[in-house]
Formats: C-alpha cells, sequence, structure tokens
C-alpha cells in the first residue's frame, strides 16, 4: 500500500523558490540580523512609534485650540516634517548596517539595502539643503553635487540589476533602468531650477529648466508612490480590489496632475 503523501500547495513551493532565490530582496539571501542589532530596530520602532503617536493625538489639540485664536499649526506640521525626516534618517541608518552586516558574512556580494540606504540618507541631505533656511548659508554646488551623487548611484546600482538579475524579465529590467534615469533626469532638474540663482543661470534657461521639471514632476511623484511595488515580485503580489483601488487612484492622481501642469503651462 503507497502511503499517503500531503500534496504541497504551488504557493508554498514559490514561497520556497523565492527564499532561496539569490535575486531575493535586489539580489541578496536574507541573512539573521545580529541580536544587539535587533534589540535597537525594536527600540527606535517603540520611540518612533510612540513619537508619531504624540504627533497624531496633538492634532485635534491644535484644532480644538484654533477656536480660542491660538494657532500652532504651524508649529505641528514643521514637528512633523522633522519627525518625518529623522524617521527616514534612521531607517537609512538600519539599512546600512544591515547591509554592513552581509558584507561581514559575505564579502563578494553587493548589499542592495546598503546601497538604498545611502540613496536614502542623500535623498534626505538633498531636500534638508533646498529648506528655505539653508540656501544661501550651504554653496550651490553642494546641493548640486549631492543630487549628482544620489542620481548617479541610483543609475548605476539599476544598471547593475539590469546584468545580474537575471530571473527578472529583460524587459522589466530596462524598463527599471529607463524609469530610474528618468527620475535622477528630473532631480537634477528639480535643484537647479531652484538653485538657479546661486550659480548664474540665465533668466531663459531657468525659464526653460522650470517647464521641464513641473512636466516631470507628476511622474516622479508617481514613481516614488510605487517605487516599492517595484522591487516587489510581481508574479507573486495578488491583485485584488485594495491593490485595484490603489493603483487606481495613484493613476487618477498623476493624470489630474497632468492636466493641471499643462493648463498652468499653457495659462501662463
Amino acid at each position: 500500500m503507497t502511503p499517503y503523501r500531503p500534496r504541497i500547495s504551488p504557493q508554498v513551493v514559490r514561497d520556497l523558490q523565492r527564499r532561496m532565490s539569490s535575486d531575493h530582496w535586489l539580489g541578496e539571501p536574507s541573512i539573521d540580523t545580529p541580536p544587539v542589532l535587533r534589540n535597537v530596530q525594536q527600540w527606535l520602532f517603540v520611540v518612533f512609534a510612540l513619537a508619531w503617536a504624540a504627533l497624531a493625538l496633538a492634532a485635534p489639540i491644535i484644532l480644538f485650540l484654533l477656536l480660542f485664536r491660538m494657532n500652532y499649526t504651524v508649529q505641528w506640521l514643521v514637528a512633523g516634517l522633522w519627525l518625518l525626516l529623522a524617521s527616514g534618517v534612521t531607517v537609512s541608518g538600519m539599512m546600512i548596517i544591515n547591509g554592513v552586516v552581509q558584507l561581514w558574512h559575505q564579502p563578494r556580494r553587493v548589499p542592495g539595502q546598503m546601497v538604498l540606504g545611502i540613496a536614502g540618507l542623500l535623498f534626505i541631505g538633498n531636500t534638508v539643503l533646498l529648506f528655505p533656511g539653508l540656501r544661501g548659508r550651504v554653496p550651490a554646488y553642494v546641493t548640486l553635487g549631492v543630487s549628482i551623487v544620489l542620481a548617479g548611484l541610483l543609475v548605476g546600482w539599476a544598471a547593475y540589476l539590469l546584468f545580474t538579475r537575471t530571473q527578472k524579465p529583460l524587459w522589466l529590467r530596462i524598463l527599471d533602468l529607463v524609469v530610474i534615469l528618468y527620475y535622477a533626469i528630473g532631480l537634477i532638474v528639480m535643484n537647479l531650477v531652484v538653485e538657479h540663482d546661486a550659480i548664474g543661470l540665465a533668466p531663459q534657461t531657468a525659464r526653460g529648466l522650470s517647464v521641464l521639471g513641473r512636466t516631470m514632476l507628476p511622474f516622479n511623484i508617481f514613481v516614488i508612490a510605487l517605487m516599492p511595488l517595484g522591487q516587489a515580485d510581481l508574479s507573486h503580489i495578488r491583485w485584488n480590489k485594495t491593490t485595484s483601488w490603489l493603483v487606481g487612484t495613484l493613476v487618477v492622481a498623476l493624470l489630474v496632475l497632468m492636466l493641471l501642469t499643462v493648463f498652468e503651462l499653457f495659462a501662463g
């Protein structure tokens, strides 16, 4: 009598293949996080969760104080912005540390988490340098340099994945490279427009770059919104109603923003 062998679900097989694949998470196998680092991550998560909870609880109080002509909305928004930047710096730093741990265990492997962590720090740094309070205090070429380094890092990483992430279809890898290249150009153009006075660009050139930047802005926002989806394995994603509504909302928002941009350009 043949013993009964339970059938393994295809989903379980695909999940095991994904975990064992060398292309998992940007071409890197999962490595256990050291206990000390795991404890630090947990404590940082608790601290930032409490901070965000306090900010959310303060919102009704801010609205209530408006009835008594006490407006602290600006202070609340500034606190939220700095909390967002601090959260981004922390997440990027932890990704860099995880990349260093991966390099320690497997020196020959290029850690994607560390690359993304460095890119996150460069993006936050570029955003901070564009704040009105820092413009003029920091040389404009420093801000432009940070944006160029960030753009080069993203394009270089996309080019690296084009040749190494062999399990992903070639046309998707080429599309990723084109999208990242487009985003990198838009990032540099935005910095050139903001710093055109400091670097001595002609008014006509600055005006043309401004039109180009406003035209590229909706697509760049759309790319940032879908960046986590692009890093996932699309073959394992179940397109339910929630996913369809999310993607549909992003597409509609993108079209509305593009129409407003075109209307503003023709109206001007």
